[in-house]
């Protein structure tokens, strides 16, 4: 959403609707892979499952306009934890971009 503009420019709340069908899709289809590796590595596991955790709360009440404070730490917070699969894919040669 960030390549959007400002939360509540035009293009941020035009995009805004797609974002939030495209990420509950994600979750749909991200929960059930992790939930099917009960093996995977430790920190591979929790950093992944707060990252999905924080794109629910991020997309649970999402709205047109401008970013509500509690918005911009989830924003935050999810992007921190993203770089913990990120950074583990990394090092096994996985190269991906969110």
């Amino acid at each position: 959403m960030s390549s959007q503009g400002a939360a509540g420019s035009p293009a941020w709340n035009a995009a805004q609707p797609k974002f939030v069908r495209d990420t509950k899709d994600w979750l749909t289809r991200a929960q059930p892979v992790l939930d099917s590796h009960p093996d995977a590595e430790r920190f591979l596991r929790r950093s992944l499952q707060r990252f999905i955790d924080d794109q629910r709360n991020l997309v649970a009440d999402l709205e047109a306009g401008p970013w509500q404070p509690y918005d911009q730490n989830l924003w935050d917070d999810t992007t921190g934890a993203g770089a913990g699969p990120q950074a583990i894919c990394w090092d096994l040669g996985v190269k991906w971009q969110g």
